[in-house]
């Protein structure tokens, strides 16, 4: 099979519908809660009736698969932005971190013990801020893991970063302890929205970093763009959208903002101010979505865009895009390890949760006992369910035959119900259905949470634990 051009994907692209072009009836229609997937099961069915020994099995018997997966997560930041929905701790004074990463280096020497000299093909620091670690503190972390870990120089090596709280010392520091893709957390840059968010940036500082990114040979830099803030509407994404398009990143996500006051508190807050409703929410997605793409970007799974060259797009073409905690990703079939409080792992058929305080993790670590909290194993019917949710979820459809083969069932059989309740969503064109294909359609893309949710065994009026689909 002959791989498309760079201009074969954009022709594509700019083929697909905008959300701009959905009628309001399916948005209003389809406008519920439910789950994004980063995992199936999602992380509200983990228990902390857990078996830690049988756990740990499951770590160790992973030991035969050569490459794996790693974030680190450093919960701290400096101030707290009202949108946030990561775990995380506001301190001033940095030096809180150097005891933290002496806990996460023991943990990644467990880690270590447990599933053996692995290769780091994928690793990930997110947080919280994780520039927000002293200079000193991100050398000795970066060294330390290096030491326990075999690093390959083909490997991806990212991290999230705050513009208000780096420098270009620190991004330099970062580029020489191997770093090769770079994360902003921009989420909009219009002054009346950051500013009701708490989120004070400098667009020139972000363009300053990425130019100085560039000049030290980094070419992938992503954007995390955020809709449904207070302030937002159409025409000020658009000025944003054309921003972030001149600045000319490799990849941008563009995350619906969950508001989750019962699990996030501090969300509250902006319930005082102009949260967009459903149609204006539609709107600033819309209005972003056909910026970027006439721009010349690709859209990528739910909610990311990437340029043609980009891996990403090439993972999506090849049908071997994958989801997991972090979101899209570029290799399918790796364990996932995470290290930190409150980090979430993936191995085998476990998931595991670490601690979310800091001084519990610490003192688990401390005692040399196992830092999870809670956890799940995943049960044969979980691992098929997983398995059907990633393909739609990632490449948007599916071969029945594929799953036969791997699983040993007879597919429709197994899923008669799932394929009524997905019958449903045909008469509105957003899927198409066949004895040997599921196929969701270019404008089924804006409502794959919603066709997901069909194969979900765990919803059952539990849809309030999520954030909104629209």
């Amino acid at each position: 099979m002959t791989r498309p051009t760079d201009q074969d994907l954009l022709d594509a692209a700019r083929a697909l519908p905008s959300p701009l072009d959905v009628p309001d009836a399916l948005w209003t229609k389809y406008a519920t809660s439910g789950p994004r997937y980063t995992s199936y099961p999602t992380a509200p069915q983990f228990t902390a009736d857990f078996d830690l020994r049988a756990c740990e099995a499951e770590y160790r018997a992973s030991a035969e698969r050569p490459d794996f997966s790693l974030y680190v997560h450093i919960p701290f930041c400096k101030r707290m932005c009202l949108f946030c929905g990561c775990h995380l701790f506001v301190a001033q004074d940095r030096s809180v971190g150097t005891p933290y990463v002496d806990r996460l280096l023991v943990e990644a020497k467990r880690l270590r013990e447990m599933i053996g000299p692995r290769r780091v093909m994928q690793y990930a620091m997110g947080g919280g801020t994780p520039n927000y670690l002293l200079p000193h503190d991100m050398h000795r972390l970066i060294e330390g893991l290096t030491a326990t870990f075999d690093f390959p120089d083909e490997g991806e090596r990212s991290i999230e970063i705050d513009s208000r709280t780096v420098d270009t010392d620190y991004l330099d520091l970062l580029v020489d302890l191997g770093f090769n893709r770079f994360s902003f957390g921009v989420q909009d840059l219009d002054e009346d929205v950051i500013g009701l968010v708490r989120k004070k940036q400098e667009s020139h500082r972000i363009a300053q970093f990425t130019d100085h990114l560039r000049k030290r040979g980094i070419e992938s830099i992503n954007f995390d763009l955020m809709y449904g803030l207070p302030a937002q509407t159409g025409e000020r994404m658009d000025v944003t959208a054309r921003r972030v398009i001149e600045m000319r990143p490799t990849r941008i996500a563009m995350f619906g903002y969950a508001h989750v006051p019962w699990m996030k508190p501090h969300q509250k807050v902006l319930e005082k101010y102009d949260l967009p409703e459903e149609k204006r929410r539609v709107e600033i997605w819309g209005t972003a979505f056909e910026r970027f793409v006439e721009a010349g970007y690709v859209p990528i799974g739910m909610d990311h865009f990437a340029e043609p060259s980009d891996e990403l797009t090439h993972s999506q073409q090849r049908g071997e895009l994958h989801r997991n905690f972090m979101g899209y990703t570029t290799a399918r079939g790796l364990d996932q390890a995470g290290l930190g409080c409150s980090s979430i792992s993936a191995v085998g058929r476990v998931y595991a949760q670490n601690l979310k305080g800091v001084p519990e993790y610490h003192q688990a670590v401390d005692a040399g006992r196992p830092s999870w909290f809670r956890g799940l194993f995943l049960t044969d019917d979980d691992v098929i369910r997983r398995e059907v949710i990633l393909d739609l979820f990632c490449n948007f459809q599916l071969t029945t035959a594929r799953h036969e083969a791997q699983f040993g069932i007879d597919f429709w059989g197994y899923f008669a119900a799932e394929r009524e309740a997905l019958a449903a969503f045909e008469p509105d064109g957003l899927v198409e259905l066949s004895d040997d294909k599921i196929r969701v359609t270019p404008m089924g893309r804006f409502f794959i949470r919603n066709i997901c949710m069909a194969f979900d065994v765990y919803l059952s009026g539990a849809e309030q634990r999520y954030s909104r689909t629209v």
